[in-house]
């Protein structure tokens, strides 16, 4: 029973400074920008802090990362009584090829084309920025009425392979997720 508390302390303690890193990185959406246009509402925002040293790491060690976001648009009756209108999901991903030395970035609102770079500061600000998404049909917002947008991205859990999971065991200190950032707005 002592042999156990030793071992959890030690383990704990050693964890401990890997935690508390990450804890005091945050990740959370900016600059979003709602705007209609040919028939469509688009939008535009960023994701900051969502890079840890742990995380560019695991990247340049050829682990296939992906940011998921979802986007959820509700119309505003107050509290609890607000109503889906539309929800859409989509996924960027990162590839580092250290045969080339390049990052290749795919973005699902870009048709899926991949953007190649060699610089992975450009491939980190790529991955976190969304821009001029159609997220969804004019159409379907009603004139006089209020609508909440709510935004949320997290990075999406990696496959490791079975080989790589005992010496990537930080793997689960990288996992983020922003809180929801809500936009209120009225059609008019």
């Amino acid at each position: 029973m002592k042999t156990r508390l030793v071992i959890f302390l030690t383990s704990l303690l050693l964890i401990m400074p890997f935690g508390s890193r990450v804890l005091a990185q945050k990740a959370y959406i900016t600059n979003v920008i709602v705007t209609p246009y040919r028939g469509y509402v688009y939008i535009y925002f960023n994701i900051e802090g969502c890079f840890t040293p742990e995380m560019e790491e695991a990247v340049k060690s050829g682990i296939t990362t992906a940011f998921t976001f979802h986007v959820n648009l509700k119309r505003h009756r107050g509290g609890w009584f607000d109503s889906l209108v539309e929800n859409n999901t989509f996924r960027h991903v990162l590839k580092y090829d250290s045969l080339l030395d390049k990052f290749t970035v795919i973005k699902e609102e870009d048709g899926m084309r991949p953007v190649v770079v060699e610089d992975f500061e450009e491939a980190k600000l790529i991955m976190a920025r969304v821009r001029n998404y159609p997220i969804f049909p004019l159409k379907t917002l009603k004139k006089g009425e209020t609508y909440r947008l709510e935004i949320k991205g997290e990075l999406d859990k990696v496959d490791i392979p079975k080989s790589l999971r005992y010496v990537l065991f930080f793997i689960s200190l990288w996992d983020f997720e922003t809180e929801w950032y809500v936009e209120e707005f009225q059609y008019k």
